[in-house]
């Protein structure tokens, strides 16, 4: 698989986790402030609210398999996940449950581990990296940063 055929698998799987909220298959960080209502958000359960994910790659290593010639390649992807507050709701459940939900479709999913090298030790299991509120454009927001690592041998 190549980045780009990584990126669009990650990019499938996490659109199809229900509620998930606007998916883009790039950072969409700078055009949020002037097109809120349009980029973030979303009208789930009959209310607008700010959900949203992003996918990126972080970086691609790779190391040559000295015995056959092979290059293993690892690539690191970022999927970053915005929802939008609200204590009345104890809303930080609510995300933490979609976190939870898109990180085992990640984990299900073979589009992504069948070429899964598992020989080398890395962890191929989606990881969560941070949950925290962060002030997104002028809204505070739970976020969630998933780690996805992808391996194989080309």
């Amino acid at each position: 698989m190549s980045e780009a055929s990584v990126r669009a698998a990650i990019y499938a799987i996490v659109n199809a986790v229900s509620n998930a909220g606007n998916v883009w298959d790039y950072e969409r960080w700078a055009a949020f402030a002037a097109g809120k209502d349009t980029i973030a958000s979303k009208t789930i359960s009959g209310s607008k609210v700010i959900r949203f994910w992003t996918v990126s790659c972080e970086r691609i290593d790779q190391e040559q398999v000295t015995f056959s010639g092979d290059i293993k390649r690892a690539y690191h992807f970022v999927i970053s996940g915005a929802f939008g507050l609200d204590d009345s709701a104890a809303s930080e459940k609510t995300a933490i449950a979609l976190t939870e939900d898109v990180m085992e479709a990640l984990d299900g999913a073979a589009t992504i581990h069948n070429a899964t090298d598992f020989t080398d030790g890395i962890n191929t299991a989606s990881q969560l990296r941070v949950f925290e509120l962060r002030l997104i454009g002028t809204e505070f927001c739970h976020y969630s940063e998933i780690s996805q690592i992808v391996t194989e041998v080309v």
